[in-house]
């Protein structure tokens, strides 16, 4: 059951049955409408509605109509959704935007929220009418210092995985983490490799640059790296576990700690191996 409360006046000529009349498109993937019955509350300025509906048991995909993260749909999701844009983009839309009859239009929305709304990146239609939108502004980018390290040995690199994620989700890195406030580049490279290997002493070879990354949608920010050459000053094994504890300000975070060899180190993650090449320098 869906129910909705409008007062008077967000109620135009055109009506709000949205529900009930897309009940007429074919071809789309949506709850099927039964139903509708509409009341005035009494002694309000409000308009009731309440629609019935098939009953949906699958759990929905999120809660806005922006979503970030890989939601692990099957196939067969995606199949129904593309087959569904298709059975919209053959329909034709009778509804005006404006009294003087100019036809609402993606880009119209798009250029004319953006305009008024610097900040915006894209508005999203909620419906096949493009006559209510939902505004999903994307978060301006924001720069964060970073540093990044590779710790050579033989020929080798030492790289982490997370354990309580899959390689398709994180991948292959290396230690890196933020620069905090009043720290140095160099002090936050030692001190990212010591909490998230385990191993206690590291002797920092040279600085070999500074690079960009821009690691949206995961996170709207850019990532401003300094990209230091470490060696381990001890023993080490081939492979190991470790956890970083994050000052007991958050849960432990796991890794696996191992060596590659520096010519299979293209597989890092999110353009960690951007200054490999200066390693041969």
């Amino acid at each position: 059951m869906r129910i909705e409360r409008r007062g008077f006046e967000r109620i135009d000529p055109q009506g709000w049955n949205g529900t009930e009349a897309a009940a007429v498109l074919q071809g789309v993937a949506m709850p099927e409408w039964y139903q509708g019955v509409a009341w005035r509350e009494r002694g309000e300025p409000v308009i009731w509605r309440a629609d019935e509906l098939e009953l949906m048991t699958s759990p929905s995909v999120g809660q806005s109509s922006l979503v970030l993260d890989d939601p692990g749909l099957p196939d067969a999701w995606w199949e129904a959704w593309n087959a569904s844009l298709d059975a919209l983009a053959a329909q034709r839309a009778p509804r005006l935007a404006t009294p003087d009859t100019v036809t609402i239009t993606q880009e119209q929305v798009t250029q004319t929220l953006t305009e008024a709304f610097p900040g915006l990146h894209r508005a999203w239609p909620t419906n096949q009418f493009l006559n209510q939108l939902e505004v999903a502004a994307l978060p301006e980018k924001v720069t964060k210092e970073k540093v990044l390290v590779y710790v050579v040995r033989d020929g080798h690199l030492l790289v982490l995985r997370h354990t309580d994620y899959s390689y398709e989700e994180v991948g292959i890195q290396v230690p890196a983490g933020s620069v905090r406030p009043g720290e140095t580049p160099e002090a936050a490279a030692l001190r990212e490799a010591r909490e998230e290997t385990g191993l206690p002493e590291f002797k920092i070879v040279r600085k070999l640059g500074e690079t960009e990354y821009d690691i949206s949608p995961y996170r709207f920010e850019i990532q401003h790296r300094h990209v230091f050459h470490l060696e381990v000053t001890e023993p080490t094994p081939e492979r190991w576990m470790s956890q970083e504890d994050h000052d007991g300000e958050q849960e432990p975070t796991y890794f696996e700690c191992f060596w590659i060899p520096l010519k299979a180190a293209h597989v890092l993650q999110s353009g960690q191996g951007a200054l490999l090449g200066r390693l041969s320098d």
